[in-house]
């Protein structure tokens, strides 16, 4: 569901429609999204009420951000594993689509996307 910050409000959204694109769109989206999100911090907080998953979308975009910049799982996420299992199955399978494409690349290739 697209917000007046971002262009999806979940983590499953934006893996379901990434699923089947390229590296390099995956990328740019990861990108785009952060900095859509960033906005968050100025938001006054009545308006951040309106959109309470925002903040743990972000977040979780951020885990994706540093696997895809890694290869490896983010240590917060693997600590309270429990606590973030969804999206942690969420993470693998966006992984997972890309390797099975040939497209998961090295760690540091986002930096030059």
């Amino acid at each position: 569901m697209k917000t007046a910050y971002s262009n999806f409000e979940t983590i499953q959204e934006f893996a379901a429609h990434v699923r089947g694109k390229s590296w390099e769109y995956l990328c740019r989206a990861v990108r785009g999204e952060r900095q859509n999100l960033s906005m968050l911090c100025d938001m006054p907080r009545r308006e951040k009420l309106a959109y309470p998953e925002l903040d743990r979308y972000d977040l979780y975009l951020s885990y994706l951000e540093r696997y895809m910049e890694t290869g490896r799982l983010p240590f917060e996420i693997q600590i309270h594993h429990e606590q973030h299992k969804h999206a942690l199955e969420i993470l693998k399978e966006v992984r997972t689509d890309l390797e099975h494409r040939g497209e998961w690349k090295m760690p540091s290739a986002m930096s030059g996307a």
